[in-house]
């Protein structure tokens, strides 16, 4: 009966050990969200998740927080602003949403043409629009954004 109850306790132990090194295929965040990689990876969740997280960056903007905005980019993001050098990490990318503002973008609308993975990303591609005072159209074009899972959320990444 020892030998039964030792075996059982190493079952026990290696099991644990071994589900504790499995990497985390699903990581929920508000039950839309999981990682590229996985199985249980949805595009149509993907797009939905990115589409909310577009609205809250649009909110963000409209009324000026930055820490809004900023709160769905990585760490190490990247950001290529035209007739610029790239602005590499988040605190470097800061700045060039503040000149955005300064020279009138008050709002900025994404529509999502493709939505596609890549193991560990998803890569994005559509159109831009940015308004500025009473609505009016001030630059539209096309982009490709690339997100990666953070902390049970999707993270702009480049």
């Amino acid at each position: 009966m020892k030998k039964l109850t030792t075996l059982l306790v190493i079952a026990c132990g290696v099991i644990a050990m071994a589900a504790w090194n499995i990497p985390s295929t699903a990581k929920p965040a508000n039950g839309t969200i999981f990682r590229p990689d996985s199985a249980a990876f949805s595009i149509e969740k993907a797009k939905i998740a990115v589409t909310e997280i577009d609205k809250k960056m649009q909110n963000a903007l409209k009324s000026g927080d930055f820490a809004g905005i900023f709160a769905y980019f990585s760490a190490d993001a990247a950001k290529f602003p035209l007739n610029a050098d790239a602005a590499v990490k988040k605190e470097n990318i800061i700045p060039t949403w503040d000149r955005a503002i300064r020279t009138g973008g008050k709002d900025i609308r994404f529509v999502i043409d493709d939505i596609s993975r890549n193991p560990g990303l998803l890569v994005e591609s559509g159109k831009y629009e940015i308004y500025g005072n009473q609505n009016k159209l001030i630059a539209k074009g096309k982009y490709v954004r690339l997100w990666k899972p953070a902390n049970d959320s999707w993270k702009v990444f480049k």
